[in-house]
């Protein structure tokens, strides 16, 4: 069955469009701003101590001693490749992926689920990746595909939560 075409919403906004977050600023001085010391973007919720610094040392001290690869996906056909979309590098966790799943259970148990008032039935395995200068994460859509020349998206897979 095809799927209808979901609008591609132009993200980013030019830097003096009205940010998308529509707090009738300018993106670029709004979710846009360059600036260390800006709030974070519509939608991105942090929580300060999450860990404390004694864990965070200890987190970054393992994934230093990991494997770095260039990120890659797997397509429609089945075949593994490089992802355009992001120019980033994959942290192979393998033997310690422990570590990261039980960080985001407690995530989720601790900080998510008593904000939302979502319960979460299932996640993927969480992987880390790290940017460096240069790197990137263009705007796209984890449960379908841009359609070329079309600006949209077709839904390829069920991948939404229900907020």
């Amino acid at each position: 069955m095809n799927q209808p075409l979901l609008p591609d919403s132009s993200f980013p906004p030019a830097i003096k469009a009205p940010c998308y977050c529509r707090s009738d600023l300018p993106f670029g001085e709004c979710c846009g701003a360059p600036t260390d010391d800006r709030s974070p973007p519509m939608g991105i919720v942090t929580k300060e101590n999450f860990l404390t610094p004694e864990q965070c040392a200890e987190l970054v001290h393992l994934i230093e001693q990991k494997e770095v690869m260039p990120f890659r996906v797997r397509d429609r056909d089945n075949n593994i490749h490089p992802d355009p979309t992001r120019v980033c590098k994959w942290i192979k966790m393998e033997d310690s992926q422990h570590v990261l799943d039980d960080l985001v259970a407690r995530a989720l148990e601790e900080q998510v689920v008593p904000v939302t008032g979502v319960s979460v039935e299932f996640y993927e395995e969480p992987q880390l990746l790290k940017y460096t200068p240069g790197g990137f994460y263009k705007y796209h859509t984890d449960n379908g595909y841009l359609v070329p020349g079309q600006m949209g998206w077709r839904k390829a897979i069920d991948r939404t939560s229900a907020c």
